[in-house]
């Protein structure tokens, strides 16, 4: 084996290893943001602590916040992030957030929040999310048959929005 092939063999080998590498860490917003080796190390990083004021600052991309630049740069590196958030913050959380943001949203340890571009929510989707999951949805969405059983055999909670943002952006 020659060197390039042994260093693209190591390269392979640790970007496998980081597709296994996650971290945890809680966001406090007096300490300074954590180092971008996370970024290289890890796909996906848990926060907990989350505020509404760093998802309000996220949403808005202020960079300003050094927590919102070291996310936005982990997004970047194709970091997937997961913040824990108490359930009274759901409402805070933009619909477009959860749609197209590479950020999962968790209530506690389990309950994921999640929402849908489709204007007919099938079963296929729902079995895909987690059991007691909380979905946001508009009031133009509807679910097929089969999908609707579904909804009391995985404890999922509805919740329709009336827009696309959330109670803070109006």
């Amino acid at each position: 084996m020659n060197q390039v092939d042994e260093i693209i063999e190591k390269v392979v080998q640790r970007i496998q290893q980081r597709n296994h590498q996650q971290k945890a860490l809680s966001f406090h917003s007096d300490d300074p943001s954590p180092d971008d080796d996370l970024f290289i190390e890890n796909s996906s990083i848990t926060i907990d602590g989350i505020t509404i004021n760093l998802i309000l600052d996220l949403y808005r991309a202020n960079q300003q916040n050094a927590w919102v630049d070291w996310i936005l740069k982990g997004i970047s590196y194709d970091v997937h992030f997961y913040f824990q958030i108490s359930k009274n913050m759901v409402n805070f959380i933009p619909r477009k957030m959860l749609l197209d943001w590479p950020i999962d949203f968790v209530v506690g340890t389990d309950s994921l929040v999640w929402s849908t571009h489709s204007q007919v929510i099938n079963r296929g989707e729902l079995a895909r999310i987690p059991d007691n999951s909380i979905l946001i949805m508009n009031p133009k969405q509807r679910f097929t048959e089969e999908a609707r059983d579904l909804i009391g055999l995985k404890q999922l909670v509805l919740q329709e929005r009336t827009d696309e943002d959330c109670i803070w952006q109006k």
